[in-house]
């Protein structure tokens, strides 16, 4: 688990498939109990308080996991009473792309404003996406269309250094 504070209302947590094994998205009870022991471990682990109402957009990804933006809406009724409550957004099959500078084996390369994006085309070991996600930046979200859309397509064989 990764967990990026973007500023005091704001974090995006980052989960890869080890974490969410034994969760099933598609059942409500269940990821919202998940949630709720996740707000624990921001609290007990991180230093991350989190009370309130919250909007939180799930992108999940086959090959990665998934990510959570979660959103702090300021509604003061929540605080008086020290609760949480949320609002999930799930996106299923979300593209993930990973802004890169080496890379390796044949994966689907786009350029797109002066930055190469590596698309994750076939299953990797569990060792090369350690070397992924440590040498690239996870891009996800709007912003992956719009590189799949204008972004020129690339095919290259190179070495993660």
């Amino acid at each position: 688990m990764k967990v990026d504070v973007k500023n005091e209302n704001d974090l995006v947590v980052f989960l890869n498939n080890k974490c969410i094994e034994n969760i099933d998205f598609s059942d409500k009870n269940n990821f919202e109990t998940y949630f709720r022991a996740l707000f624990l471990k921001l609290k007990n682990i991180y230093g991350i308080s989190i009370s309130g109402y919250y909007d939180i957009n799930v992108y999940i990804n086959k090959y990665f996991g998934v990510v959570l933006e979660i959103f702090r809406e300021p509604l003061e009724c929540f605080d008086y009473f020290n609760s949480i409550d949320m609002k999930v957004n799930i996106i299923k099959n979300s593209e993930f792309l990973y802004q890169i500078n080496d890379f390796s084996d044949k994966h689907k390369i786009y350029f797109y404003k002066n930055n190469l994006y590596l698309k994750i085309s076939k299953e990797i070991s569990f060792v090369e996406f350690g070397k992924l996600l440590e040498n690239s930046v996870l891009v996800y979200g709007n912003i992956v269309d719009e590189i799949l859309k204008y972004g020129k397509l690339k095919q290259i064989n190179c070495v993660v250094k």
